[in-house]
């Protein structure tokens, strides 16, 4: 079974969501579908300024960071300050089974 959503919520920012069984490629597969949303709803040409936000929440069976808890945000950092920084503000939330979802 596949289950991916792609929604647009009122303020027309738009959400991919990731159902995942398979202990994959996880982080390779988040950052592709992000980029293909991010290449589907954006003209060819357009001004980088205007390339839409998009989050992807991707849902899985296994704790893929094995760090034992239910969500996980993704934030870019800059490593020597430990400084979060968000200049394409894409979003990755990563719940897991624990949100007895019926997987």
């Amino acid at each position: 079974m596949i289950l991916d959503a792609h929604c647009i919520l009122g303020n027309k920012r738009e959400i991919e969501i990731e159902v995942q069984k398979a202990n994959d490629d996880h982080q390779r597969r988040v950052r592709y579908n992000g980029s293909l949303l991010t290449a589907n709803i954006t003209d060819p040409g357009e001004k980088f300024e205007k390339v839409p936000n998009v989050c992807v929440i991707f849902i899985s069976r296994f704790d893929m960071f094995e760090e034992r808890i239910p969500l996980y945000h993704i934030d870019r950092v800059i490593r020597e300050t430990d400084r979060a920084v968000d200049y394409c503000s894409r979003r990755k939330l990563r719940p897991r089974k624990w949100l007895n979802i019926g997987l």
